[in-house]
């Protein structure tokens, strides 16, 4: 999991900004630095021009993009960063440097359609079994080990529980 936000002071919003809040969501996080050229000249208005397309377009519910103004200790490394975090809340792109726009929109977009299929496959089991909507993962995972453990039981010939673990783990 990507580890927690530890800041100091939040502007622009109206509370303090957790991941855990953020969980469905793919996470955009620029680190920034106003006197670093590369922040100035390119990251922040990169960090902005997504914002803005995420926003206002379609998949706004599944993008956050925030900016963090950071210090850096060492200014002859001064550039910025950029952490993007899965829907599941890990750590999936820590670049340091600049990057391009479409290298980020694909890489975002990519995480969003990932994030989307694993909740379909998640649904689709979910929806079979006859299991509602608020079902979590780990209710599903301990309804199916039971049913499979009945099934075991009953002298079943096979028994699939491990792979439908790692199939439910890996959709939770």
């Amino acid at each position: 999991m990507a580890p927690p936000l530890c800041v100091s002071q939040w502007f622009n919003t109206d509370h303090a900004i957790t991941l855990d809040e953020l969980r469905g969501k793919v996470v955009l996080i620029y680190t920034l630095q106003m006197l670093c050229a590369g922040c100035v000249m390119y990251a922040t208005p990169q960090a902005v021009r997504l914002w803005q397309d995420y926003r206002q377009g379609t998949r706004r519910e599944d993008v956050t993009v925030i900016g963090l103004h950071t210090v850096f200790e060492h200014h002859h490394v001064m550039t910025p960063a950029t952490l993007l975090i899965d829907g599941a809340g890990r750590l999936r792109k820590n670049h340091f440097g600049i990057e391009t726009e479409q290298q980020a929109i694909a890489d975002i977009d990519r995480l969003v359609a990932e994030f989307d299929g694993q909740e379909f496959q998640l649904n689709a089991i979910k929806d079979a079994w006859g299991w509602t909507n608020g079902s979590s993962a780990d209710d599903a995972l301990i309804e199916l080990d039971h049913w499979f453990s009945l099934r075991h039981q009953a002298n079943a010939t096979l028994d699939f529980r491990p792979s439908l673990n790692a199939f439910v783990r890996k959709c939770g």
